[in-house]
């Protein structure tokens, strides 16, 4: 079998739920280099390559967001304050970085 046909291997499940052997044959449809890769590597490889992984990719998440209905809000729990800018005498509030947010998104 080759990857064309397991294109509808949708999500990352049913790409996890594939042998080592489906592994191989993706990897080679897919032109990656599997020689030598243990199978963790192989699913790390194809899940790289995969539709599902342009769903989180930069792109995808920009053509998402840029599809999205409006009125569209993000709410993030910001535990331990790493998204906040440095709480300072001027911003005693602490707001949101937007470049920390980025790279959340």
């Amino acid at each position: 079998a080759s990857f064309a046909d397991m294109a509808l291997l949708t999500t990352v499940s049913d790409i996890c739920a594939l042998p080592l052997s489906g592994l191989e044959t993706a990897c080679t449809d897919l032109d990656v280099c599997s020689a030598g890769l243990r199978k963790q590597e192989l699913l790390a490889a194809v899940l790289a390559k995969s539709p599902c992984a342009e769903a989180v990719s930069p792109e995808g998440m920009a053509k998402a967001f840029g599809e999205a209905p409006r009125p569209m809000a993000v709410v993030f729990l910001d535990v331990d304050g790493v998204l906040n800018t440095p709480f300072t005498e001027d911003r005693p509030t602490g707001r949101m970085d937007p470049e920390l947010v980025v790279r959340v998104v």
